[in-house]
């Protein structure tokens, strides 16, 4: 294989090609093994509370091969060469210490009382966890350093709220830990809230045919395994709207959203401005 960089053609790097075949919908990263794990890895309490919340039965505890056939039929163990390997998404979802195979697979939350990173520390946090417990220990974050304002209801009743609606940005946390490119190793997902705006960053560009004016209406999952067990979770609709969502969130609470690629198209990114 080979990739054009400027006028010359080079040997793609690993990570190159992963992305590349990423790219081509020839692979999905979610659903390759993880060798260096094993079923051992994975916590089948979480499992079952799982299987509870989709209305499934539980596992059975007493017979190892079946809870090893029902694990390979949802995908977290997979059988590579009669050895059971769990898959990138398994773990990720259901990992007893996810973080052990893949220590960028996290959020790194910053919190500052300035425009940007040169300002005075609140609060800075690397989150660790599945994914479930990412996105909630993210919104626990902020809730913590979010700034509050007072609003009235009916003309009489004050409310304390927060500057930004916590639904939009647990849609966006979402979005970014479900959309990432986990083939993009070494960078996490970043959160910062700034005395001005509050970003939500996740590696990677924008999948196949998605562009930043098209991607509210039209849906494409980049990991469509990690997507289903957020569905199953909860945090996400089957019908992926969660963008236009959260855009409607922003627009009602009076909050700008905008969405964005860094130059390089290394990171998508999410900007919540007050208007």
């Amino acid at each position: 294989y080979f990739i054009r960089v400027g006028s010359t053609k080079q040997t793609p790097t690993q990570q190159e090609l992963l992305r590349l075949f990423q790219k081509r919908n020839v692979l999905q990263f979610d659903e390759t093994p993880v060798i260096k794990a094993s079923m051992k890895s994975i916590d089948t309490e979480k499992i079952n509370s799982y299987l509870s919340g989709i209305g499934q039965s539980p596992l059975n505890d007493e017979d190892t091969k079946a809870i090893e056939r029902e694990l390979t039929n949802l995908s977290i163990l997979l059988d590579i060469d009669n050895t059971l390997y769990p898959s990138l998404g398994g773990i990720l979802a259901f990992g007893k210490n996810p973080q052990k195979y893949f220590p960028s697979y996290n959020i790194q939350c910053g919190a500052y009382k300035g425009k940007d990173f040169l300002s005075d520390t609140i609060r800075e946090k690397d989150l660790k966890g599945t994914l479930d417990e990412l996105i909630e220990d993210a919104i626990a974050f902020l809730k913590l350093t979010m700034p509050q304002r007072q609003i009235v209801e009916r003309g009489v009743r004050r409310k304390d709220e927060y500057l930004y609606p916590v639904e939009a940005l647990r849609e966006g946390i979402v979005n970014a830990v479900a959309h990432r490119d986990y083939t993009i190793s070494g960078t996490a997902v970043r959160l910062f809230l700034f005395n001005n705006r509050l970003e939500i960053r996740s590696p990677g560009g924008l999948p196949n045919t998605l562009t930043l004016e098209n991607m509210q209406y039209r849906q494409f999952t980049r990991n469509q395994m990690i997507a289903s067990f957020l569905t199953g979770f909860g945090y996400m609709e089957r019908r992926g709207k969660g963008i236009f969502r959260m855009l409607k969130l922003c627009e009602q609470n009076s909050i700008k959203c905008k969405l964005s690629l860094t130059p390089d198209a290394s990171e998508f990114v999410v900007t919540y401005r007050p208007v």
